[in-house]
């Protein structure tokens, strides 16, 4: 087949999404070979965490670089030529600012509702309602749509009406490079970015539906004598539009124990994860939840949010909270900040529950997809196309 993957969201502006796209896009032409894989690239947005030339540098990958971005008018109007140029037998848009008329049958990937469910993630009613119809639209335009997690799935059914058999749960996964670290390694890390103290880890963004301003005040309730032996430590890349854990800190007066890492280079992040007692994840809504799977694979003991899709993704690997009840929080760190055996049997288990989850599984279920939507009755297959053998 002859399969377009739209990677211009393989870009720092979509951090989840870009993460997903690139993950995606390269364990598929490594393990299809046979196929031929082009890939949409942004010629002019910033790019600083994906190395595009590991995919280009597969003889059955085509970079196309692409000047419009995935949220202009042009894509919504013109992009279907360029599809059209390339003769594809399919496209994969893996977010919900799908293109019209397109001259190929499309899948594409519809994360979330979070804009919808937490509120005051998108605080215009305005916005939210765009959002909505957007993601109305995508679904109509899709030969078929891919979801994370049953959780997902299973909101799309109940806020868009999407029928539950036009839907494939694919899991995501996790990159190799996750994986616990021996002492040595962790020591470097931690001396290189100053982290003399044992730490509990937060690695995500501080937009709203992740919750991370309930973090810190339950971090604030904790015993003065734990928060001055310990450290609360975030990672990840924070949205100017939003208070930052420094100033969310400040307010409740606890600087001196609160870390912000920023965006932590690859090579760094797993021996940030690696190098943790415990990583708390509060978030209000995840779609997956992609840091908590990272932080399992690292043998880290994980507590989150007892929602979304995170139970189903954790299982029993977890120790979960109320995300809206900031005792309870405090009460899983103390538990991980204190709790040797536990600490143990979460990370044990976590380890476990992390081998569940591999890109090589996520690209082959969507191969599936992908064959599935191009032999599906509703398409008069006349010839021995490679997807119907």
């Amino acid at each position: 087949m002859r399969i377009g993957i739209d990677g211009r969201f393989i870009q720092d502006h979509y951090p989840g999404i870009g993460r997903y796209t690139y993950q995606l896009a390269l364990a598929l032409a490594t393990r299809f070979t046979q196929d031929e894989f082009y890939i949409l690239a942004s010629s002019n947005a910033a790019n600083s965490r994906y190395d595009l030339g590991s995919l280009s540098g597969l003889a059955n990958v085509c970079l196309v670089p692409i000047a419009a971005l995935p949220s202009s008018a042009a894509n919504l109007f013109f992009m279907h030529k360029t599809f059209a140029r390339l003769q594809l037998d399919l496209v994969h848009i893996p977010h919900f600012q799908m293109p019209l008329n397109l001259p190929c049958r499309a899948v594409s990937t519809l994360h979330d509702l979070t804009p919808w469910l937490v509120p005051r993630s998108m605080p215009s009613l305005p916005a939210r309602i765009a959002f909505m119809l957007l993601m109305r639209a995508a679904a109509g335009r899709s030969a078929h749509i891919i979801s994370g997690s049953q959780c997902a799935a299973q909101d799309l059914h109940r806020f868009l009406g999407i029928a539950p058999d036009k839907v494939t749960v694919v899991p995501h996964g996790v990159e190799s490079s996750f994986h616990p670290l021996d002492d040595t390694q962790v020591s470097a890390m931690r001396e290189r970015l100053g982290l003399v103290c044992p730490y509990l880890l937060y690695c995500g963004s501080n937009k709203p539906h992740k919750n991370i301003g309930r973090l810190i005040e339950a971090w604030a309730a904790l015993p003065k004598t734990l928060r001055a032996t310990h450290a609360l430590v975030f990672a990840g890349a924070e949205d100017a539009r939003y208070p930052t854990s420094q100033e969310l800190a400040k307010l409740n007066g606890i600087q001196a124990s609160i870390i912000s890492l920023g965006e932590c280079r690859s090579s760094d992040l797993t021996a940030v994860y690696s190098g943790a007692l415990g990583f708390v994840f509060p978030s209000l809504y995840e779609g997956f939840g992609l840091p908590v799977l990272e932080a399992m694979a690292c043998g880290v003991p994980v507590a989150c949010a007892g929602n979304s899709a995170l139970t189903e993704l954790a299982g029993n690997a977890a120790l979960y909270f109320d995300a809206s009840d900031s005792k309870q929080i405090g009460a899983a760190m103390t538990r991980l900040l204190s709790e040797n055996a536990l600490r143990k049997e979460l990370g044990s288990a976590g380890l476990k529950r992390a081998g569940l989850f591999s890109w090589e599984n996520t690209a082959d279920k969507t191969m599936s997809v992908y064959r599935k939507v191009m032999c599906s009755p509703i398409r008069q297959c006349n010839y021995a196309h490679p997807a119907c053998i």
